[in-house]
């Protein structure tokens, strides 16, 4: 069936807004549609004449050939730091502004990354998840931990480790 057959409009629901039969998905713009259903169809209109590998949008290939040419256009203003994308930039201005907007639920630590914040939240499970059995859960902040085929563990203190 032709993709332009299964575009049906649903006024009642959405109003003017037009829709495919085969996920549900209702957008404003037809052009937003056909571009939708190559998520269907398969279709990837955008080619690398580099590698020949495939992409649904033009953008997205244009983000994949400045990895070819090292093509840097975004510059940041406070440091002149360069990056290949605008949404890059965006996140890299934060380590100036100081914006922390990740917020640890736990214990309150906010971070300018959410990646960083999901490193964080891992030591909260962490804890939890191990213990020592010569100094008992959680690990203490001021231990190490070793571990030999001969021991289970060894707990070092390091304010008495010679380091």
């Amino acid at each position: 069936m032709e993709p332009l057959a299964k575009v049906v409009w649903n006024r009642e629901l959405h109003g003017n807004r037009v829709g495919g039969n085969e996920c549900g998905k209702s957008f404003t713009r037809q052009s937003t549609l056909n571009i939708h259903e190559r998520i269907h169809t398969g279709e990837k209109p955008y080619t690398c004449t580099e590698c020949g590998k495939s992409f649904t949008l033009q953008s997205t290939l244009n983000i994949h050939k400045s990895f070819y040419t090292g093509e840097k256009p975004d510059t940041c203003p406070e440091c002149g730091k360069s990056f290949s994308r605008q949404s890059v930039l965006k996140k890299h201005k934060r380590v100036h502004t100081g914006e922390k907007q990740y917020i640890c639920p736990e214990g309150g630590k906010s971070f300018n990354y959410q990646s960083n914040l999901r490193q964080h939240e891992m030591n909260h499970t962490r804890k939890k998840q191990y213990s020592c059995i010569e100094c008992g859960p959680p690990y203490e902040a001021k231990l190490v931990h070793t571990y030999s085929p001969d021991t289970l563990s060894l707990c070092k203190d390091l304010e008495n480790l010679d380091v």
